[in-house]
């Protein structure tokens, strides 16, 4: 006779793996900002839904509900990943934020404001100052930090160099 064996995990091992992961995620996670940031995007989806309802079309709701599962994976994304080894990499954030700002140039597309500050992928759009924004805080909390372990956070000449990162956001 032929036996063919599987491999199985065990059902008591998988919810084991589950409930540790749920747990570790709550131990690290601040829940009271998750649960604040859930209401007010929940809260903001039913006002976008009254504000479009007239029009018949659910599409500014699609993208806020889009808006907001993107935002609940950042958060369990954040929640893993150690930032101070996104901040040694602070060299590839910054190219990443000037490349994606720069793309504007090239790309950019207006909107209802008239300013070529959007990017449109499959008739989203998306203002890469919104994306930019989460690298960026890295990156000035690597150079504070890093000010701050050479004890020069309280110099001029640092705090000018803080203060011209600072407004190279702008530019």
């Amino acid at each position: 006779t032929d036996v063919t064996y599987t491999r199985s995990i065990p059902l008591n091992l998988s919810k084991k793996m589950i409930l540790s992961t749920a747990k570790d995620f709550f131990a690290r996670g601040d829940m009271v900002l998750l649960i604040l940031c859930a209401v007010a995007s929940i809260f903001g989806t039913v006002v976008i839904s009254s504000a479009t309802a007239s029009t018949g079309s659910m599409q500014y709701v699609y993208v806020q509900t889009l808006g907001i599962c993107i935002g609940l994976g950042l958060y369990v994304f954040f929640t893993y990943v150690d930032i101070d080894t996104l901040a040694d990499n602070w060299p590839i954030l910054t190219v990443f934020n000037i490349a994606l700002m720069s793309s504007l140039i090239f790309f950019g597309e207006a909107g209802d404001t008239g300013n070529n500050g959007w990017l449109r992928f499959f008739g989203i759009g998306v203002q890469p100052s919104e994306v930019v924004k989460v690298s960026y805080l890295i990156v000035m909390a690597k150079h504070i930090s890093y000010l701050k372990n050479r004890n020069t956070l309280n110099d001029f000449f640092p705090v000018v160099g803080l203060a011209l990162h600072f407004g190279a956001i702008f530019g």
